[in-house]
């Protein structure tokens, strides 16, 4: 079982790939040819389309998922015009996102990393983010009624730093009790952000809140908030719904959240073999699309729906 899992894990790319191929993918993603890539990717994701192509979105996440170091990504992924576009607001907090992310690479430095909750989740999560973001503001310029889903730029950093530290330390098994690897996450991000990073006043405080809404359990108290708020939606929960779904858009992806599912149960099964069982079906994979319904708009216009 586990050399088929490392076979899926080094062959992802290739099998999401398989029904096509993007303009872009002869360019090595190193530098400025990266950040290119990432750009492209982002730009491509969010056009507006009444069929959105979440198989074309699957296809961006090979490409852009690779195996570059965490702080190569990040560093990258704010040189996009996206995120450049933002940098006005507080010149620290870009240099804040790649400090936790090398800071993070250091602390995994050689050990093995958990086949799900590794750094290329964390890159993941940080992409969907963007994608998500990038949605918002996409929505918002064609539809005043969605606007409060469209995230200011201060506010888009303090959620890249939460997604950068969502899973910090994370040990590759389910929690004992409850939250207890979000907040062991958020320890860690305090640790070190606070040790040698410039923040604004509350803004570690705020990532730390949004880290503790990714707890799984959570996830239906945040569908039912968002439909009892309306277009009344305060931006904190607007954040907290947009981590939370950044943090599960790639398993959501028809193919490769296939194999995501397989690496989580890889995870699961020394201590939760029923689970990882369940996880790695067919039945399993259907209960986890249907139990995690998309709440943003953002997501919905990406060609997520219930």
């Amino acid at each position: 079982m586990t050399r088929k899992i490392k076979k899926l894990r080094l062959d992802l790319p290739r099998i999401i790939r398989g029904s096509g191929t993007l303009d872009i993918c002869h360019l090595q993603k190193k530098g400025e040819e990266f950040v290119s890539t990432l750009s492209y990717c982002l730009e491509q994701a969010v056009i507006l389309s009444p069929e959105p192509d979440v198989a074309q979105l699957e296809k961006h996440f090979a490409v852009c998922v690779g195996p570059e170091s965490l702080a190569e990504f990040i560093e990258a992924l704010v040189n996009t015009p996206f995120w450049t576009a933002k940098r006005s607001h507080d010149g620290h907090l870009p240099e804040a996102c790649h400090q936790l992310a090398a800071s993070i690479d250091a602390y995994v430095g050689f050990k093995a990393e958990p086949a799900y909750h590794s750094r290329r989740h964390f890159k993941e999560v940080c992409l969907a983010l963007s994608v998500l973001l990038q949605s918002g503001q996409s929505l918002a310029a064609v539809d005043s009624g969605v606007a409060a889903w469209s995230v200011d730029d201060f506010n888009c950093w303090i959620l890249l730093l939460a997604a950068i530290a969502h899973d910090f330390g994370h040990e590759g098994r389910p929690n004992r009790t409850h939250g207890e690897l979000e907040e062991q996450a958020c320890q860690l991000a305090a640790d070190y952000m606070q040790a040698g990073m410039i923040l604004p006043n509350g803004a570690m405080e705020k990532v730390q809140r949004l880290i503790r809404a990714t707890e799984p359990s959570l996830y239906m108290e945040l569908v039912k908030m968002a439909d009892n708020a309306g277009k009344r939606i305060d931006t904190e929960d607007v954040m907290k719904v947009l981590l939370v779904e950044a943090d599960l858009l790639a398993s959501m992806l028809p193919n490769y959240g296939v194999i995501l599912g397989k690496l989580l149960a890889e995870e699961f099964r020394p201590q939760l073999p029923d689970l990882a069982d369940l996880i790695d079906s067919v039945e399993g994979r259907q209960a986890f699309l249907r139990v995690h319904p998309s709440i943003s708009p953002n997501l919905h216009r990406l060609g997520f729906n219930d």
